[in-house]
């Protein structure tokens, strides 16, 4: 389970027994026989609960985004041939519904090896 996942549940958890204790209170602090200060706690309560749950609901949207670019990544990464991953002349792209690997092997090369592979460096 990813870290935002376990925040997204806690958050709501949180958000959701402040927003529930807080209307309680709330509901409480409008009877007139009771003190004024229960009316406020009740209030701040709810805004405390609903703002637990508006960070709850963040979490949950970096989780879905963060899985996403996971999943995005990962089937990229597949569809790189094994030979090429890492490799700087890999290119990749589709022209025409035809797949160019690369300038020097255009359809990809035969086996697991590529004898023209250049590892990949950051400038």
């Amino acid at each position: 389970m990813s870290k935002f996942k376990r925040a997204y549940i806690a958050c709501e958890i949180l958000g959701t027994t402040a927003a529930i204790l807080g209307g309680f209170f709330l509901y409480e602090g409008l009877i007139p026989k009771l003190q004024f200060n229960t009316f406020v706690r009740g209030t701040c309560l709810v805004v405390g609960g609903m703002c637990l749950q508006n960070l709850a609901l963040n979490f949950k949207l970096k989780s879905q985004v963060e899985e996403d670019i996971n999943q995005t990544l990962k089937e990229r990464l597949q569809a790189i041939p094994k030979p090429c991953r890492g490799c700087r002349n890999f290119h990749g792209l589709e022209y025409g519904g035809v797949k160019l690997i690369c300038a020097i092997h255009p359809q990809g090369v035969e086996g697991d090896t590529c004898p023209d592979y250049e590892k990949f460096s950051k400038p």
